[in-house]
């Protein structure tokens, strides 16, 4: 086995991750008045940019230390936020998806690493809680504002559209989001339109040299020679979305159950999965994990092979931490392996109640 000297600088990435100077970057150049995706190289959307501005003006250029503390308020404020809202059904339950996703081992890591999955763990969650309640105006405003902060929140779309079951409510639904999508993009769009959709093209079709990446199934593949081509990876993603959100309004599901449908098959199909986009699940299987510990075990120990796998996988600079012939093989074994192990969790979810389906707790009670 070689160990490549990037070892070291996985290290260091517990504490320093390498996507800390381009957020300082991005964030300053707003702040000098700049243009983002022009002045400066940017591959997401721009909402979450603008959020990380706070942390640069209380000193993240010049301390590490102020982002990872930035996200971990995140981290927090999504907790907070999970257990005021979900106490509706049960206090004591509420209270204990909040703390499982305070210990959630992908969301400690990434803030510790200086990495933005807190915030959109925020956004997006922020936009579960408000179609959970049925809002439908401030849930459509929050999922067109999760979309332009960082896309995954376009998942909650077509979930929200199906919900409403008349086609003027839809039509709203989809005005509201269009309206945010114009407030968010259009000045880009317009002052740099080319710089600004390579962001889409890396979303979603890829760009060359990086169509996968990150610990996927799809990306060990790839690096041995068996991929798909990129064309068909889009094709898959569309189409098992497409079924799985056929299946939860033919079968009537709830919220929380049809998002943590479409986050697992999400897991599954796209192909540039990374660490932290394990936060959504972790945090969505929760609710079931209060009342079942099969499925926080699942969960949780996941992270294990799912950030060995990493150690196998192709870097932004090309580089591999432990690499010898036949590696792949290691990396995609981890990878199937986190995989099953989350969608044997939502196997285990699929069998039970949700507490927030058993009626209001009211003075200890519940009432239908």
């Amino acid at each position: 086995m070689i160990i490549n000297s990037s070892v070291d600088l996985a290290i260091q990435g517990a504490v320093h991750h390498p996507d800390l100077e381009l957020y300082q970057a991005r964030a300053q150049t707003i702040i000098d008045g700049g243009l983002l995706y022009r002045d400066t190289g940017t591959e997401t959307p721009p909402i979450i940019n603008y959020m990380l501005v706070p942390a640069q003006l209380m000193g993240g250029g010049e301390h590490e230390w102020v982002w990872g503390l930035y996200f971990s308020f995140f981290a927090g404020i999504t907790a907070i936020m999970l257990y005021l809202s979900l106490r509706r059904w049960n206090e004591v339950k509420a209270f204990q998806v909040g703390f499982a996703t305070v210990i959630t081992p992908f969301l400690i890591i990434e803030s510790v690493a200086i990495e933005d999955e807190a915030i959109v763990a925020f956004v997006f969650f922020g936009a579960v809680l408000l179609m959970l309640y049925n809002y439908k105006l401030p849930a459509a405003l929050a999922i067109g504002v999760g979309i332009w902060t960082k896309m995954f929140s376009v998942l909650l779309l077509p979930i929200e559209f199906l919900r409403w079951r008349n086609w003027k409510d839809r039509t709203l639904l989809l005005l509201i989001v269009a309206l945010v999508t114009v407030v968010a993009i259009g000045y880009f769009a317009l002052m740099c339109y080319d710089d600004f959709v390579f962001f889409l093209e890396f979303y979603t079709m890829g760009v060359s040299g990086r169509e996968s990446g990150g610990i996927s199934m799809w990306h060990f593949l790839r690096e041995a020679g068996y991929g798909l081509p990129k064309e068909v990876e889009l094709a898959l993603v569309l189409v098992s979305l497409l079924i799985a959100y056929l299946f939860c309004y033919k079968r009537k599901l709830g919220v929380w159950q049809s998002v943590t449908l479409i986050v697992l098959v999400f897991l599954v199909v796209y192909p540039k999965m990374h660490n932290g986009y394990y936060v959504l699940p972790c945090i969505l299987l929760s609710a079931w994990a209060v009342t079942d510990r099969r499925i926080f075990y699942r969960t949780f120990l996941a992270f294990i092979p799912i950030m060995v796998a990493g150690g196998f996988s192709v870097q932004e600079g090309g580089e591999v931490i432990f690499d010898f012939p036949g590696s792949w093989i290691v990396g995609f074994g981890l990878a199937l392996l986190g995989t099953l192990m989350f969608l044997d969790a939502g196997r285990l979810a699929s069998r039970s109640v949700l507490f927030m389906d058993k009626g209001v707790e009211r003075d200890g009670h519940l009432k239908g």
